[in-house]
């Protein structure tokens, strides 16, 4: 056969059409995995510090797929850094829990992803 017989030329099309394909669903999977994975900073304003605020979130974060940090501000603060694939159900369990009286004011930005982020942890 030669090289531009019909056979080859469907082929070598049909293998084209399939790598497009894949990098086509390829995309289409990271467009949606990524959108997902959420990363926000939140602080905190209210008689959130000196009352179990950072002890109660950093349990809570234990039944969530998020990792980050909460600290305590100088300024009577607390901030939050979450990261995770269920941020928004965590923030949510947060305003829905026993704390949630002692937050006044509550304060959202979304930040950069951090890459390797790891556990959930308190800052002193």
């Amino acid at each position: 056969m030669e090289a531009g017989c019909p056979e080859k030329l469907i082929a070598r099309c049909a293998r084209r059409a399939i790598i497009a394909e894949q990098d086509r669903l390829n995309s289409n999977l990271v467009t949606c995995i990524l959108p997902c994975m959420k990363s926000v900073q939140v602080q905190y304003e209210g008689r959130v510090q000196g009352v179990g605020f950072r002890w109660t979130v950093r349990n809570m974060a234990c039944g969530f797929d998020v990792a980050g940090h909460v600290k305590n501000l100088p300024d009577g603060r607390v901030e939050l850094l979450a990261q995770g694939e269920e941020t928004d159900e965590f923030l949510e369990a947060i305003r829905t829990s026993e704390i949630a009286g002692h937050i006044g004011k509550e304060c959202l930005s979304e930040v950069p992803r951090i890459p390797g982020l790891r556990g959930f942890s308190i800052i002193p």
